[in-house]
């Protein structure tokens, strides 16, 4: 495996370290409750927020194994491809909280 390759695996795995603390508020905001109705952008937003952040092991612990796997088939391609998807997956997570601050306002 590449070092770019390996660097990109291992930046899309740092989020882990904070995971479990992530899991728990997002527990928590998913068994609470609303208080005041809000816009439908906004329980959309944060739904999708809650959920796809609560998702991420599941996106990101097949890659360093997809990307092992097409690493030993000798496909450097599909291996940097696969390497890049928790952090595609992770920008997408930004933007959903992004347009959740702008809906909020």
């Amino acid at each position: 495996m590449t070092p770019h390759t390996s660097t990109l695996l291992l930046l899309g795995g740092l989020p882990l370290a904070v995971y479990p603390f992530c899991l728990l508020a997002n527990v928590m905001s998913l068994a609470g409750h609303q208080e005041q109705p809000l816009s439908p952008l906004v329980v959309a937003t944060t739904y999708a927020f809650l959920w796809s952040s609560t998702l991420y092991p599941v996106v990101y612990l097949p890659s360093p194994l997809a990307a092992a796997f097409f690493d030993a088939g000798g496909r450097d391609l599909a291996t940097r491809r696969v390497a890049y998807v928790p952090l595609v997956y992770l920008t997408g997570i930004t933007l959903l909280l992004w347009v959740h601050g702008f809906a909020s306002l």
